[in-house]
């Protein structure tokens, strides 16, 4: 099952799967994290997405003046601003 991308213009797609089989432990520590974070930060960033995403040279272009030497990529793509979406699909 693939889900439609919104037609108007994004510049990031995140994926998201479908079922997940994760052990109940890295559930919950997923969710407290998550929570956590948004909670404290005026940056948001959307749970449950994985860190394959795809996103066009604007957003490359940004996340290439950042010198951290460690950086925290899915923080600094939801703070950069940009549309996002997210595809479900079943792994």
């Amino acid at each position: 099952m693939y889900s439609k991308i919104n037609s108007r213009k994004v510049n990031i797609v995140s994926c998201q799967r479908n079922t997940r089989q994760d052990s109940l432990f890295k559930k919950i520590t997923a969710k407290i994290f998550y929570f956590l974070f948004n909670l404290l930060s005026d940056t948001k960033i959307p749970s449950e997405v994985s860190d394959f995403k795809l996103f066009d040279q604007k957003v490359l272009n940004v996340l290439k003046q950042f010198k951290e030497q460690e950086p925290f990529i899915r923080g600094l793509i939801s703070w950069s601003g940009f549309k996002q979406e997210k595809i479900i699909f079943d792994r």
